[in-house]
Parts: C-alpha cells; structure tokens; sequence
C-alpha cells in the first residue's frame, strides 16, 4: 500500500558564507524523502557536487554561477520529493589578486601575495603552488599570503598562482603571476679544501637566486663571511670548522632563495709544529720549522710571520713538513709566536715561538788599517 511519509526539511546549512567550490554541511530531516537517496542539490538552480548524503546530513560543493549574495537551497529525492530553504547561503566575494611580488625566483624564494578575500572564506590556506610548483606557506590571512617557492624541476618556467582554503574553495589567478629562474648553481669552489679563515671563491650561475645580494653562506653549520658577491662569483672567508669532513655549502639570497653545493668543500685541521731550529735569533738568522700541515691545506703560503709588529721573514722554501725562512727585520728582544698565511688568505698564529735576541753589535775594529791577510779581532 501506497504511504506518507514526513516531509523533507533543512534545517540549517553551515557555513552561512562561501564562496563557490567551498565544501558546506547541509543538515535537516528525512531529505531523502523516504526515497533510496538525494538525486540533486541546487543553488539558485545551479547544481551542486554531492560529496555525500544521507537523510539527515548532505556535504556539498558550493556551486560557480550567477548567485550573488543570498541564494536558495533545494534538494531533490530521487523519488522527486524535496525540500527548500531560502537564503540558505551567502556567496562571497571570490578572491581578487593585486600583485605577487616578486615575480621570479628560484627554491626559496620568498613570494608575498596581495589581494582581498585571499583566505577564500575559510581560516587558512591548506595548499598554494605557483607555476604549478607547490610552495611552502609561511603565513596567509585575508590580504596577504606569504610563501617560499618550491622546489621544482630545475627548468625556467612560468604560470599561474593557485589556492586552495581549508573552505575547500580554490582560486587560481587569470594569468602567469610567478617565473622559475634557471636554478642557481655552484660550477667551481676553489680552493676545495682548507683551515678555518681560508678564502673561498665559488663561480657558477644564478648564485644571487634573482635577488641583488646573498644574506648568507654556510659550510655545514659555520657561518662565512661574504667578501663580494654577483650572479656568477662570490668571494667568501670561512670561520670556524664545523668537521673535519665534507660540508654542503648553502648560499641564501635576499629573495630567500637557495643553492646548495653537497660535500662542496673539506675544513682540514691546523698545522701541527713539531720543531723550531734554532729558537733564538734575528735579523738574517735562517729558521727551519718542522711539522704537519704547514701549508694549511692550500698549494703554498703566501708569507710567514710573526704576532709581533715589524716581525717579518722571507720564504726560502715551503712543504707541508718542513719550512726553511730567513729573519728579515730587526726586532726588540722578545717572544713572538708564528704566524702563517697561505696563498688562500688562512691566517693561523701557532703555539710555536721564537725569541727574538739583541742583535750583535760590533764596539771595535783592532787593527783599524792593515795589509792583506792581517788578522783583525
């Protein structure tokens, strides 16, 4: 026999504000209208995605039409029985971009997205790609999202920015808003090796990541210093070693983008001095300095010193084990320390020190003339 059953009523839908394609919560009673299940959901008559349903809760998609504003609900069992509910949601304003700045970069560069309604009616931005990258999200609220560029092919390329809110609304910009530069890369770090305080040069392309200046260089986790940089050459001194093993260099550009150079260079230990012969002189004494390292991981020294001013010698010949050097100024008496300085600009003061004694003096000539062969005292 042929039966009545309750009449299909919504009761409220959630959220009250979308914009089209957020995800919304339909909640009523008997809306399948003792049918199997829901055949349609519109909204101004423009039809929804269902995404399930049930008789009492429908999770739906707001649609894309002509709705501004309020719009009015319906919902249709397959049996054709239905329900509707008017102002049943407020469609909002869809997001309008004004600017992406900046408009190119590389991994790491720090993109910051302006505009209005850029949360899409939701709380925060779930997804975001540019290019067709996915891109880290550092901070997103209504008018501004702040994102770092992803990592992608390596390849130049150019698209469009896309959102995607936790409202499951999506907005994707008319046009190409972001560039990919050709990824930065380090083609050369000479020297390879060396002490903390040697100075560095590392050739390549893109270095600066689009930006104008580097904010940073690390090797492993030790900080450089950066002495001059520009998109193919960048002079840096290194600081403390981290290890004593191959360390990945990290260039950070002003635009947040990075390169990084794996196992790109090999902190070696200080020089170890084993003897100083003799321990004493001054100007024009010939030292021989014996040891480990001497020529602190670089190809040669570039001089050889003291810590004392006006402490200077002149190299007679340099390996890693054995350094022969003359005392060339006159000095006070007095301890100095070693100091060497190799060709990469390492400076290292060692614990070995040499004692700088008076010089002789000559009081006096007997005889004060004599003939060939004389013995003179």
């Amino acid at each position: 026999a042929w039966q009545f059953v309750a009449e299909p009523v919504v009761l409220a839908v959630t959220p009250a504000q979308a914009l089209p394609d957020a995800e919304l919560i339909i909640y009523g009673n008997n809306l399948r209208g003792g049918a199997a299940h829901i055949s349609e959901v519109t909204f101004d008559s423009v039809s929804a995605t269902i995404l399930a349903e049930t008789n009492v809760l429908v999770r739906v998609l707001l649609p894309r039409g002509p709705s501004k504003g309020n719009a009015t609900l319906r919902i249709t069992a397959s049996t054709g029985a239905y329900a509707v509910l008017n102002n049943a949601v407020e469609y909002l304003e869809d997001a309008n971009l004004t600017s992406v700045v900046p408009f190119s970069g590389q991994y790491g560069t720090r993109v910051t997205v302006t505009g209005t309604n850029l949360l899409l009616g939701g709380t925060r931005i779930l997804s975001a790609r540019l290019a067709g990258v996915e891109a880290v999200i550092a901070s997103a609220n209504n008018s501004h999202v702040v994102l770092l560029a992803g990592r992608g092919s390596g390849l130049a390329g150019s698209g469009p920015l896309l959102l995607i809110s936790d409202s499951l609304a999506s907005f994707t910009s008319d046009s190409s808003v972001f560039s990919y530069l050709d990824l930065g890369d380090v083609d050369s770090v000479v020297p390879s090796r060396g002490v903390s305080g040697a100075v560095v040069t590392l050739t390549g392309t893109n270095l600066l990541g689009g930006g104008s200046s580097l904010t940073s260089v690390t090797f492993g986790s030790s900080s450089a210093t950066v002495l001059s940089a520009t998109s193919t050459r960048v002079v840096v001194q290194t600081s403390l070693a981290p290890a004593l093993t191959p360390v990945d260099l990290t260039l950070v550009a002003d635009t947040g983008a990075e390169i990084t150079q794996s196992r790109g260079f090999q902190f070696v230990a200080l020089p170890v001095i084993s003897s100083i012969v003799p321990t004493s002189g001054n100007r024009g004494t010939r030292v021989t300095i014996q040891g480990q390292r001497l020529l602190l991981g670089a190809e040669a020294l570039h001089s050889v010193g003291f810590n004392i001013s006006g402490a200077s010698a002149t190299i007679l010949s340099a390996s890693a084990s054995e350094l022969v050097v003359q005392l060339a100024e006159t000095v006070a008496e007095q301890a100095a320390q070693l100091v060497l300085t190799s060709i990469d600009n390492a400076t290292v003061t060692t614990n070995a020190t040499l004692d700088f004694v008076a010089p002789a003096v000559v009081e006096e000539v007997e005889p004060t003339m004599v003939y060939a062969g004389t013995l003179v005292t």
